[in-house]
């Protein structure tokens, strides 16, 4: 019985050490990511012009969502959030459509005005700590 717990015990260390590892990896990743200043100016104008859909679109749903358009801050970081980082390659040249996108595994990228919508929404402050599970690309974690 003993030799049982211990050896699940064994396995379940080696297991965290490996969500770990990926978890550290992704970090590491995002953070290059949104850290630096943008490489990719060619996606400007691109990422720009989706910035005027997104915010037009929040304007066209206020009657709903109860947001009548976003905040300044959540603009400013999604102008700044090089989408097509996340996305397959083959996919670049179509990151800045409001549109989602599959990023692999059956997954896809969130709409970029739903990612908006819901960062606002949240009405994160500077200092605020927010958890983010589940969304897929890691994406919104650069908003």
């Amino acid at each position: 019985m003993f030799r049982q717990k211990r050896n699940a015990t064994l396995c379940d260390g080696r297991l965290n050490d490996e969500i770990m590892k990926r978890h550290f990896a992704l970090a590491g990743f995002l953070f290059f990511c949104c850290a630096f200043p943008s490489q990719g100016v060619e996606f400007d104008a691109a990422r720009h012009k989706m910035m005027e859909e997104v915010s037009a679109d929040a304007a066209d749903t206020s009657s709903y969502s109860g947001s009548s358009a976003l905040s300044p801050g959540i603009i400013a970081a999604m102008e700044k959030v090089e989408r097509h980082r996340f996305v397959p390659a083959d996919l670049a040249s179509v990151a800045y459509l409001n549109r989602p996108l599959p990023i692999g595994y059956g997954q896809t990228i969130s709409r970029p005005f739903i990612v908006a919508l819901m960062t606002d929404l949240m009405r994160v402050k500077a200092g605020d700590k927010v958890l983010e599970i589940g969304t897929g690309s890691g994406c919104c974690c650069c908003c």
